[in-house]
């Protein structure tokens, strides 16, 4: 899957074909990540965006799973 991230003023916009079954054709998909008021705005937008990759690329997230990949924003 080739998919397109841009970073705009307030966020990130993902666009990405996405096949139906009855076409050949792609639909083309975008998702919107907007920066949240507050201080670590762009932080906290990044981390969603990482959330929206791994569930487009369908990378398993269960606390039943051996090795997963943890997204999250630490610190104070």
């Amino acid at each position: 899957m080739k998919l397109t991230i841009e970073q705009v003023v307030n966020g990130f916009v993902v666009t990405y074909p996405q096949y139906l079954l009855d076409s050949e054709e792609p639909e083309i998909r975008s998702i919107v990540i907007e920066e949240n008021l507050g201080e670590f705005k762009k932080q906290d937008a990044f981390v969603r965006l990482c959330w929206e990759l791994q569930e487009l690329f369908q990378i398993p997230d269960s606390d039943h799973d051996r090795r997963r990949v943890v997204i999250k924003l630490t610190g104070k």
